[in-house]
């Protein structure tokens, strides 16, 4: 069992409110931005956090696999290439890589 330590938990009066979250998330959303914030997480975090997650080929997206949708496969591993500006996954049960489009 793990233990909560104070340093742990942010004040709830150090959250950003909803306002300047949507804020954030609008000006992420502009491609130039989305494309460097993309490149950035890769070079800092080198995950997606799409490992356990499943891709539905039917749907073209990335389902939880507590979804339990037919056809979906397990993601097994997945990596962004920022020079091709593509995410690709390595799929359980697939005979080679899928690249999306994220």
């Amino acid at each position: 069992m793990q233990s909560v330590w104070a340093k742990d938990v942010t004040p709830a009066e150090n959250e950003p409110n909803v306002s300047v979250l949507e804020d954030l998330r609008q000006v992420i959303r502009q491609p130039a931005h989305l494309r460097r914030a993309r490149e950035l997480w890769w070079i800092s975090r080198q995950t997606l956090c799409l490992e356990n997650q499943c891709w539905d080929p039917n749907t073209q997206t990335v389902v939880s696999p507590r979804e339990r949708r037919l056809g979906a496969l397990a993601i097994q591993s997945s990596h962004f290439d920022a020079q091709a500006y593509k995410t690709v996954l390595q799929l359980a049960g697939a005979s080679g890589p899928v690249e999306i489009e994220l």
